[in-house]
């Protein structure tokens, strides 16, 4: 029914404007963002939000939309370490690499072996751990160079 939706989004916004407020602002959403400030402790890595950059100090979460183990390095591979994805329920499997200690400058590149299908990725992907956390869009995809 979008007609009635819409109706009652114009009065929401008409009782927005005779009491000089928003009507539906929820006091809990007030406190915890624009008076505690709340900011999450990781960035999300997403398929469809391929981010390039994560500030220091934070996790990176890849969420996938398939269980996978997250095969990942921070030292071009001298050392890896494997995450298994963990359901979150609704077909999102997620992980979060502990990246919040590496320095500014750190790459972290990572590919997956997806469970189910029993495969490798065979395409790297890189974030790297940078101050400004600028998260442009088109990661650097590079050969797999893991030996898997």
């Amino acid at each position: 029914m979008p007609l009635v939706w819409a109706h009652a989004e114009h009065l929401k916004l008409q009782r927005s404007l005779n009491d000089g407020r928003i009507f539906d602002l929820s006091p809990q959403t007030v406190q915890r963002y624009l008076i505690d400030k709340t900011v999450s402790p990781r960035l999300t890595w997403r398929y469809n939000h391929k981010i390039r950059s994560l500030p220091t100090g934070k996790f990176l979460r890849v969420e996938l939309m398939a269980s996978a183990t997250v095969h990942w390095t921070c030292d071009d591979w001298r050392t890896a370490t494997d995450t298994v994805t963990d359901d979150a329920g609704l077909g999102i499997h997620w992980a979060d690499l502990p990246t919040q200690t590496l320095p500014e400058g750190s790459l972290v590149t990572f590919t997956f072996h997806w469970s189910v299908a029993n495969r490798w990725e065979s395409v790297n992907f890189e974030v790297q751990i940078a101050t400004s956390g600028t998260n442009g869009l088109a990661p650097r995809n590079t050969a797999q160079s893991n030996g898997k």
